[in-house]
């Protein structure tokens, strides 16, 4: 099923050079007098005419998905102006916003596959601070931790299956009811360590 709006523009000649020129949309005149901007079978039709007869009210964010969400936004991000960079949402999708020359907001955003075989990779946290911070029931699996500061930091309810930490300050740090067959601090498997200090 595809959905195409309807929506009032100040200038079907801005309106047009911006979906075309800024977006890399295929723009095409309309019956009506309007104007119509296609993307990935999404279609936007505008028209300078006052069909709704008031101001509006309300906030309106129109989504439309891209197969190459990064490719996409590396094409566009210097021709417009950004609502919000490209991100990974916390309801899992990766997105990111404009504001076309109509004020509306668009939301650019990988269809749902994509984005989960990208977050699928395991973690690579390299050279900061995490100090004090908190991770709760997420998957660290066959991650890896390299000169960061983790101390007084909490885990609980994690999976470190198979995760590396390098160079790591974990002093004060605490993991607790959490998978740790495999993880490794500085090459050293922490069931061996646990082993020498049980023994």
């Amino acid at each position: 099923m595809s959905l195409t709006l309807l929506l009032h523009c100040k200038s079907l000649t801005a309106t047009r050079a911006f979906y075309r020129d800024a977006l890399g949309f295929e723009v095409g005149d309309s019956p009506g007098d309007t104007l119509t901007a296609t993307l990935n079978g999404s279609s936007l039709i505008f028209t300078e005419s006052d069909l709704w007869q008031s101001a509006g009210s309300g906030s309106l964010t129109i989504y439309i998905s891209v197969a190459d969400i990064g490719r996409y936004f590396e094409a566009v991000k210097d021709k417009l102006e950004l609502v919000w960079p490209l991100q990974e949402m916390v309801h899992g999708s990766r997105e990111f916003g404009v504001k076309d020359c109509n004020g509306y907001v668009l939301a650019f955003q990988a269809p749902a596959a994509q984005t989960l075989r990208r977050i699928r990779k395991p973690l690579v946290v390299e050279d900061c601070n995490l100090a004090g911070s908190r991770f709760s029931d997420v998957n660290l699996k066959d991650a890896s931790f390299q000169d960061i500061n983790l101390r007084m930091s909490r885990f609980r309810d994690v999976n470190l299956s198979g995760a590396q930490f390098a160079d790591v300050d974990l002093s004060n740090a605490s993991i607790v009811d959490s998978r740790i067959d495999g993880l490794t601090l500085n090459g050293v498997p922490v069931a061996d360590l646990l082993r020498t200090y049980k023994g």
